[in-house]
């Protein structure tokens, strides 16, 4: 198909669909013929309202309209008026296309897009896929290419998706038949011209899905792939079943990941295994249900490979200089491997062909413990699937159940007498440790799951077997929400912050080197804290309450002193040198933090320059580099009734790229010095990102992918408007206050500082600094201010904040209209 006659068949679409809804009031509309101009302008207004910053669901179908229309005969469009699943259709014939109505059966119970994908299991000799999307509208697109032909197919699926409208359409005479497909009737349209692509079009209403494959493929495949159609499950896990000697695993998880050097896309939701020989050598294995791998064609790609057979899978080995790597995707299963290492050829390929799918990993936690005993689990024990609990005395209680442990490699150390008991209906052995004071253990395999369980600690056999019985599964809860102080004596500020799956640690400290440590782990009702005084010296108990929750206060005097309380399923601890009244105001002070997103990756020399929050709802980032080269990162929240706007440079490549798992759009400007563009909306984390840039795809790209969400810095106040010519120059912030230096090019400064409600001692500075100098009364948006005069020109500009106890001080040798202005300029965000 020409690009003449795409854009034709577009226009068609286009006109033919407006018709079939607004006929009537298009046969009484007169003709009109438009000016060039005009015309010009509304394509750039046309190109403008297709960015998703206006119609979030519109990109989705975008990147399927392209998808169908690369097969040749197709064009999909999607209608807001069709109901959810699929229970038959009606089929509408024009004089040169088809037009297919899906209609839902409002009985049946949605399917779940989260369990399965579908794909044919039978492609014709000589294609491969290249590509598959997963996108947000319910819509999956599986791309096959022939190398040979360079010929593509394209299967696509609708699932639990809204209002579809499936257009089929072809430059030539098209002959259409009905066929069966498993027994479902199906409808093939074939192209009376030799070369040309035809389709199949069927739905399937037990499954709730409508599907349709079109290619350059005959009539006979056609139907071949059709009948192939299988679900395939979602997120599965692979392990490697062979690996050269005296390699072990050293991942860190599974993912998704970020970086490495792999395919652009391939970020979509990737998994990276890798594995050491303790030597130097490294084997990474990465693998995707979701990429696009069309940078690997023989034709495109710069390296040079050599095409081999993955079992039965077409694969690319290419030879590099140390490490070697292999490439290809899994027929059967649809996932994408790519191999790297030290290794040759062969030892590669029987790497891949030994990858086999690994079970879920699923825990078991203890629903009973012996009284005081709490979960102590790091990450890294609990992804081996080794559960910790403590008593806080020295008892040390072990659960390990990992799926795939031996256990001929089972060995206890020290002299017990086995008893041979049951858990459940599951046999088991049972040690008791001859020596008073060491711990037991308690072994068994469960039937019906087949999981070695292993109970190790200073209990009795009847604790071990009560525990061992309470074993039962646990969907992971969600991570914790990161949680921090809001208010901390003056001088101290945040250092280092720990978060774990069950706890997270975060450390304060001032400029003497004190700190102040807070605690919080999940499960408040099976934590039991274990608080014990410094050095040997008599702990004060206290009962106090903290924001109407009871808490426990133990104080000792000359050392640290703690706060321990529990509130919403949380066990909280505060340590630190600081009196019983500042302990509890920090306690009533904790707050669920925001998530501020961040750029982790900036290119070389950019440094962060300014950043704006507008109202709460965008957030701005401006880097510079020392060329002048300005970096502009955006995050709008998904907030009712925020909207932003894109006018990209009418000189711009537009082009569709992935961001994650999340499409984009892409303007790129080749000439005349002027910012590429990125734009894309992320819905986990409910915001919509922007980058603009002077910098290749390339960089701009990493960039998008470097995005990470972090506790945000303190919220204080800054002015939002600057006198010309100056420029921020530094300054310091802690948990409620702020001081910043602005300069001008020569040397002018200014000084603006921020106290929060606590600041009570440096509130006091601050009235000491004025004492005795001439001032006089002067409004700041309607409050009354203080204006200061000292003999040297300088103004000292004093005014209360809107919330209680805040106070802000400016201070600059300049008239007191500019100092009054910037004043009122001081943003508060909703």
């Amino acid at each position: 198909m020409t690009e003449q006659a795409l854009e034709r068949l577009i226009h068609g679409v286009i006109l033919d669909t407006a018709r079939l809804e607004y006929g009537v009031l298009l046969a009484e509309a007169p003709e009109h013929t438009f000016s060039p101009a005009f015309e010009r302008r509304m394509k750039k207004l046309l190109r403008r309202g297709r960015h998703p910053v206006w119609y979030k669901s519109l990109h989705a179908a975008a990147c399927l309209l392209l998808a169908l229309l690369l097969s040749g005969c197709a064009v999909l469009a999607v209608s807001p008026e069709a109901r959810e699943v699929f229970a038959g259709w009606v089929r509408e014939i024009h004089d040169n296309y088809f037009l297919y109505k899906f209609f839902g059966n409002e009985e049946r119970e949605a399917v779940s897009k989260e369990e399965v994908l579908y794909q044919p299991t039978y492609v014709p000799a000589g294609y491969r896929i290249e590509h598959r999307f997963v996108l947000s509208a319910g819509i999956v697109s599986v791309t096959y290419i022939d190398d040979q032909t360079g010929n593509i197919a394209v299967f696509t699926y609708f699932s639990d998706m809204s209002s579809p409208v499936l257009q089929i359409a072809g430059e030539n005479e098209i002959i259409y038949q009905k066929v069966q497909v498993n027994g479902l009737p199906a409808d093939l349209y074939l192209d009376s011209e030799e070369g040309e692509a035809n389709a199949i079009v069927w739905v399937d209403e037990r499954n709730g899905a409508a599907f349709r494959i079109g290619g350059v493929i005959s009539r006979e495949e056609l139907v071949c792939m059709a009948e192939s159609v299988e679900a395939v499950p979602r997120n599965v896990r692979f392990r490697p079943s062979w690996l050269p000697e005296g390699y072990d695993e050293t991942s860190a998880q599974d993912c998704p990941a970020k970086g490495d050097n792999v395919p652009k896309g391939l970020d979509a939701g990737k998994s990276v295994l890798t594995y050491e020989d303790g030597k130097g050598g490294r084997l990474t294995i990465t693998y995707a249900q979701e990429f696009d791998v069309t940078g690997l064609r023989p034709d495109k790609c710069e390296a040079d490979a050599v095409s081999v057979l993955v079992g039965e899978d077409q694969a690319f080995l290419f030879l590099g200089q140390e490490d070697h790597h292999l490439v290809w995707v899994d027929g059967e299963s649809g996932v994408f491997f790519w191999i790297s290492g030290p290794f040759t050829g062969e030892e590669l390929i029987q790497i891949g062909e030994g990858m086999r799918t690994a079970p879920q990993e699923v825990m078991f936690y203890p629903s009973w413990l012996p009284e005081g005993y709490y979960e102590t689990t790091t990450d890294d024990l609990r992804r081996q699937s080794i559960l910790r609990y403590e008593d806080g005395k020295g008892g040390l209680l072990t659960i390990l159940h990992p799926e795939d442990f031996d256990p001929g490699t089972l060995m206890l150390v020290g002299e017990a007498e086995i008893v041979s008991i049951f858990v459940g209906e599951n046999p088991a052995d049972l040690y008791l440790d001859r020596v008073p004071g060491n711990a037991n253990n308690l072994v068994w395999v469960d039937r019906d799951t087949g999981i070695l369980y292993w109970i190790s600690g200073p209990l009795t056999g009847e604790e071990l077997i009560r525990v061992a019985e309470s074993m039962e599964k646990r969907e992971e809860p969600p991570p914790l929400e990161v949680r921090g102080l809001t208010w901390v004596p003056a001088g101290y500020k945040e250092r280092e912050r720990i978060e774990m799956r069950e706890q997270s640690h975060v450390q304060y400290q001032n400029d003497d080197g004190y700190i102040i440590n807070l605690s919080y782990v999940r499960g408040s009702e099976a934590v039991h804290p274990h608080v014990v005084p410094s050095n040997g010296g008599e702990l004060t108990f206290r009962p106090v309450r903290v924001g109407g929750f009871p808490g426990d206060l133990y104080l000792e005097e000359g050392e640290a002193n703690a706060l321990v309380w529990a509130q919403d399923g949380l066990l909280f601890s505060i340590q630190g040198y600081c009196t019983s009244e500042e302990l509890i105001a920090m306690a009533e002070s904790v707050e669920v933090l925001p998530v501020e997103y961040r750029l982790t990756w900036v290119p070389e020399g950019y440094e962060l320059y300014m950043q704006n929050d507008t109202f709460g709802n965008s957030f701005s980032f401006l880097y510079k580099n020392p060329e002048g080269r300005l970096l502009h990162f955006m995050v709008q929240l998904d907030r009712e009734g925020a909207r932003s706007y894109l006018f990209p440079n009418e000189n711009a490549e537009e082009k569709q790229v992935l961001v994650g798992r999340n499409p984009a759009d892409m303007y790129l400007v080749d000439t005349g010095g002027a910012n590429s563009e990125l734009v894309w909306q992320d819905p986990e984390a409910g915001a919509l990102f922007y980058i603009s840039a002077f910098l290749p795809e390339e960089d701009i790209l990493k960039m998008a992918e470097s995005i990470e969400g972090a506790a945000p810095s303190p919220k204080v106040r800054q002015p939002n408007w600057l006198p010309m010519g100056y420029r921020y120059a530094g300054g310091s912030a802690g948990s409620s206050a702020m001081e910043r230096r602005y300069k001008n090019e020569n040397g002018d400064e200014f000084l603006f500082v921020f106290l929060g409600p606590p600041e009570t001692e440096e509130k006091e500075k601050l009235q000491e600094a004025v004492k005795g100098l001439e001032t006089q009364s002067v409004l700041v948006n309607g409050q009354a201010a203080e204006l200061y005069s000292a003999a040297d020109g300088v103004l000292y500009l004093v005014w209360n904040g809107r919330e209680p106890g805040e106070v802000f001080w400016l201070s600059a040798a300049l008239d007191a209209g500019t100092l009054i202005q910037i004043a009122e300029s001081v943003f508060y965000p909703p």
